[in-house]
């Protein structure tokens, strides 16, 4: 099968971010609210939207991997040399945004949905370009 070079997008946490939430509760700081939106929402595809527009999310890694089933292999089991990390990275999870060569897509509960944009862009708090 080919490989391909695949993006890792993933939500991160500063301390002073996970003092603000231990302080005042998990709906404290907006990207962690979205974080927990995308992992309960029905529509991930449309939350996920959401929270890249807003910006919430970090590149974390570039992987070497086959499909999207194989990237979440590697974010979970290795091997180390298929990930180039470009940021702290946890293992790949439910809202982490996969971008490679058929767009972006989110880890869902159930393995991948595209990322949807423009269906409720009027609920965004800020825009940023995509």
């Amino acid at each position: 099968m080919e490989r391909h070079v695949f993006t890792v997008h993933q939500i991160t946490l500063t301390d002073a971010e996970v003092a603000i939430i231990n302080r005042e509760g998990h709906h404290a700081v907006p990207k962690h609210k979205a974080s927990l939106d995308i992992s309960i929402a029905g529509d991930q595809g449309a939350a996920a939207g959401l929270a890249w527009l807003a910006g919430h999310y970090t590149e974390a890694a570039k992987l070497v991997a086959t499909d999207l089933e194989d990237v979440f292999e590697i974010g979970n089991c290795g091997p180390e040399t298929s990930i180039a990390r470009t940021a702290p990275m946890h293992s790949v999870s439910v809202g982490d945004i996969v971008e490679g060569p058929d767009g972006l897509h989110v880890v869902s509960s159930i393995g991948f949905k595209p990322v949807l944009f423009g269906l409720l862009r009027d609920q965004l708090p800020s825009r940023r370009a995509v």
